[in-house]
C-alpha cells in the first residue's frame, strides 16, 4: 500500500517552486531520457535506494537530485519550507509524487519504487535553532527527523563504499512479552550485510530478552560511506551517501546538514549523524590539535 502524504495540500506550491527554480525542467529532462521498459541502459541502475538490495532483483532506479533552497521555498510557502526542515522524509515523498505525476504526463512508465529522490538542501531557515554549537552539543540532542547544521566539522577517518543496512524492523515473537502486540520495532543498525544477506549481529528484545524476528520486507539497504568527524565538542560517526564519496578527503573541513540518529548496541544507543548535504570549506592539516 502506498504511503499516505502528510500534507497533500502543499503539492501545488511545491510544483510552483520547482518550476520557478528551474528544477521542474531538469526533472522533465531526466524523465525524457528514461529508457523503455525493455532497455538495459546501465545509467539508470543506482544502488543508493533500498531496492538496490541484494535480496531481490529490482527494476532500474532513477535518482533525482533537485537543488532545494529552503529560503526560496519559504518565499512560496512557509509551511512547505518548514516541512523540508522538520520532516524531510515527508518532503521527499512530496517530491516523489510530483515526479511520478510528471512521468505520467510524459507517458513514462515508472513505479514509485524506481524513483529515488536525493535533494541537495541549502539555506536552512531559523524555524528552530538548527545550528549545533558549543552550547548545543550533539550528545545533548534527542533523536528526531528534523535537520540540523554544523558550520565546521573535520573528517578524520573514512571507509570504503560498502553495502549497508541503514535501518531495519524487528518484532518480538514472545507471547508473554509486553512488546508482542506492537507491529514492529525500528532499530538503526548500520553495518555491512553479512553472508546470505543477513545482518552482522542479532537483536534482543529490550522487554523480555528474547531474540527478535526481522521483518525483511521493511529492511532498507543502500551503499554508503562512513567516517568519523570531529567538531568543537564531539567525535562521532557520520554516514555519507555514496554520491558524496568523491568529495571526501581526510583532513577536509566541511559544513554539514544532517539528521541525528542513535545506533542501538544492545541496551545502549550511540549518537550518529546521517549527512544530507556537505559543503567543502578548506583542508585542515592540524588534525591532531582537535583530537
Amino acid at each position: 500500500m502506498a504511503e499516505a502524504l502528510s500534507r497533500p495540500d502543499l503539492l501545488p506550491d511545491l510544483v510552483r517552486h520547482l518550476d520557478r527554480s528551474g528544477e521542474l525542467a531538469a526533472i522533465s529532462a531526466v524523465l525524457a531520457a528514461v529508457p523503455s521498459p525493455n532497455s538495459t541502459d546501465p545509467r539508470f541502475n543506482d544502488s543508493y535506494s533500498s531496492s538496490g538490495s541484494t535480496l531481490a532483483a529490482a527494476a532500474p532506479q532513477i535518482v533525482f537530485r533537485p537543488k532545494i533552497s529552503v529560503a526560496e521555498v519559504a518565499d512560496t510557502n512557509t509551511d512547505l519550507a518548514r516541512l523540508a526542515m522538520e520532516e524531510p522524509a515527508s518532503f521527499n515523498r512530496l517530491l516523489q509524487v510530483v515526479i511520478l505525476k510528471l512521468a505520467r504526463q510524459q507517458e513514462v512508465g515508472l513505479a514509485a519504487s524506481q524513483v529515488v529522490v536525493v535533494p541537495r538542501l541549502a539555506s536552512l531557515l531559523p524555524f528552530y535553532e538548527h545550528e549545533v554549537t558549543v552550547e548545543r552539543c550533539l550528545g545533548g540532542l534527542g533523536a528526531s527527523p528534523r535537520l540540523w547544521s554544523l558550520r565546521r566539522a573535520v573528517l578524520v577517518a573514512v571507509s570504503e563504499k560498502v553495502k549497508y543496512v541503514s535501518s531495519a524492523a524487528y518484532r518480538c515473537a514472545g507471547e508473554a512479552c509486553g512488546w508482542a502486540g506492537e507491529e514492529s520495532v525500528y532499530v538503526k543498525v548500520f553495518g555491512p550485510v553479512g553472508e546470505g544477506g543477513r545482518l552482522p549481529r542479532g537483536q534482543e528484545c529490550l522487554g523480555c530478552g528474547a531474540a527478535m524476528e526481522e521483518q525483511f520486507h521493511r529492511r532498507d539497504v543502500s551503499e554508503r560511506v562512513t567516517g568519523r568527524v570531529v567538531t568543537a565538542t564531539s567525535n562521532v560517526t557520520a554516514v555519507f551517501r555514496q554520491e558524496e564519496a568523491t568529495l571526501l578527503h581526510l583532513g577536509g573541513e566541511y559544513e554539514l546538514i544532517f539528521t541525528l540518529v542513535h545506533e542501538r548496541d544492545g541496551a545502549d544507543r550511540r549518537v550518529m549523524v546521517e549527512i544530507f548535504q556537505i559543503q567543502t570549506k578548506h583542508e585542515w592539516t592540524m588534525i591532531t590539535s582537535l583530537s
